[in-house]
């Protein structure tokens, strides 16, 4: 993986982090989950606004994109035209948790609209000396929409529940604080 995917990664984790930060001190039952499954990670955070309503940030890797950079340098060849690498999305998240009769356990239903990268691509070629792209500019990066259904079980201090979108089905788990 290039610096700039870690950077992005490692920036949306802190920034959700960030924003559960400042749920913590508020008085609401909020959720913070990771899953996986097939070739697919996902980290995500539900905020609840009521007994009604809530809204929710995940970032994934899941689906293939289209990888058209990389370099050669010298006699190391190591560009694959078309290289298919695994792709990046965040998403939004509205829901509605709904009440099983018991106080402290509900069902949430929701929906998930993002951006998935599908490729990347270099404007001017090519390096010959190794990087990404010719004279180390940054590739051209293309997205699509993204979009799924999470259903989930949250009672007391658990969540298990499944992501499903157009490119994964995830497992998901984790807890309400």
């Amino acid at each position: 993986m290039n610096r700039q995917r870690i950077c992005g990664f490692l920036i949306g984790v802190m920034a959700l982090f960030g924003v559960m930060a400042l749920a913590a001190e508020s008085e609401r039952n909020n959720t913070v989950y990771a899953g996986g499954g097939s070739d697919a990670f996902v980290i995500g955070a539900l905020f609840d606004r009521g007994a009604s309503f809530a809204y929710g940030v995940d970032v994934a890797q899941e689906g293939l994109m289209t990888d058209r950079t990389g370099g050669s340098a010298g006699i190391f060849y190591d560009y694959v035209p078309n290289d298919t690498k695994k792709a990046a999305s965040i998403n939004a998240i509205v829901a509605l948790p709904l009440s099983l009769g018991q106080s402290a356990s509900d069902v949430v239903l929701g929906a998930l609209l993002g951006a998935r990268t599908t490729r990347r691509e270099c404007p001017s070629g090519q390096s010959n000396l190794g990087y990404a792209c010719y004279a180390d500019e940054d590739p051209d990066v293309s997205y699509k929409v993204n979009g799924g259904i999470l259903v989930a079980y949250r009672r007391t201090k658990m969540f298990v529940g499944a992501r499903v979108t157009g490119e994964s089905q995830t497992l998901l788990l984790g807890f309400r604080f």
